[in-house]
């Protein structure tokens, strides 16, 4: 967080007080790694967090002897494994946002692998009791203690409204048309469409060095394991700020030329950061704290 509010800071600057050198292709930001590995005696160091999981990724593939549930061959293996996996984590990622949303990942997950939910189903309240009921039975009444079609005059139609369990208490979840359009959700049911080779769980792991299997209950489990897996032998450091590297590691990773990353700032570059810098830093409270309303749930590696 400190990189980014001291680029903010400059970035504004120049926008501000040097614009033309934005507007002449001369301003660029170095991007230092955010991560330095260590596997045995090796170092490599990574530039930020989604080239990490999968640098994650591909050690745990690579370290996994993965079958079915019932003890048959995984239908895939090497890079096709790692592409599904990939996928799986996606939907993952999609589905704590729905989380952070206070939406159950698991309603969310249910419904949008139903294939014969669309648009148009949310105009008609016998279909949609159809795919609540489907849902139910899928996640089980130990789970849902209630479902209902309520409707919908905000967006029109219908929509799905489950009561859910946790640990005796009950909170609602519901699926309407909105939720139907967002980006997130139809990406969701897309990748559910190309992850369906895997299979259903369970899955099992067989490490060569152990006679006993290791159950893997559920998809988002095994991402967990072979998460867990590609991070066995390794030291990861995470940086929070070139302070925390010595003069040796800076020019090797941030301003040799021959190895250095570049981004070139743009006109619309600087705009955001100057629209972020007057949100923040600016005397409007309001902006302020309609800005930290909407993005506080987004944030992660918080350091306080």
């Amino acid at each position: 967080m400190d990189g980014a509010h001291i680029r903010t800071l400059l970035l504004t600057f120049f926008f501000r007080q040097m614009k033309e050198l934005i507007e002449r292709g001369y301003l660029y930001i170095a991007q230092p790694p955010l991560y330095k590995v260590v596997e045995k005696k090796k170092e490599i160091y990574i530039q930020n967090e989604e080239q990490m999981r999968n640098y994650i990724l591909e050690n745990g593939v690579e370290k996994v002897n993965l079958l079915m549930g019932d003890g048959s061959p995984f239908p895939l293996t090497g890079n096709k494994l790692l592409t599904v996996i990939k996928k799986v984590t996606r939907i993952k990622d999609l589905l704590d946002r729905f989380e952070r949303d206070h939406r159950d990942r698991n309603i969310i997950r249910t419904v949008a692998g139903d294939p014969t939910l669309t648009d148009d189903t949310f105009q008609n309240e016998s279909e949609l009791l159809k795919i609540a009921a489907r849902t139910v039975v899928a996640l089980g009444s130990d789970a849902v203690a209630d479902y209902r079609i309520d409707d919908d005059p905000d967006h029109g139609g219908y929509k799905m409204v489950f009561d859910l369990k946790n640990n005796g208490n009950i909170f609602t979840t519901c699926v309407d048309r909105e939720i139907y359009r967002t980006p997130q959700f139809g990406e969701i049911r897309n990748l559910l469409g190309q992850v369906s080779v895997m299979g259903e769980p369970p899955y099992r792991d067989q490490p060569e060095e152990s006679a006993t299997p290791v159950i893997i209950p559920t998809t988002r489990d095994l991402v967990d394991y072979i998460i867990s897996l590609g991070k066995k032998g390794l030291t990861i450091q995470r940086y929070k700020g070139l302070g925390e590297m010595n003069p040796e590691q800076l020019w090797e990773t941030t301003m040799n030329p021959e190895k250095r990353t570049l981004l070139q700032v743009g006109v619309e570059d600087a705009v955001v950061a100057d629209e972020i810098f007057t949100t923040l830093m600016g005397d409007q409270v309001e902006p302020r704290r309609e800005f930290i309303f909407q993005n506080a749930m987004n944030v992660s590696n918080l350091d306080i």
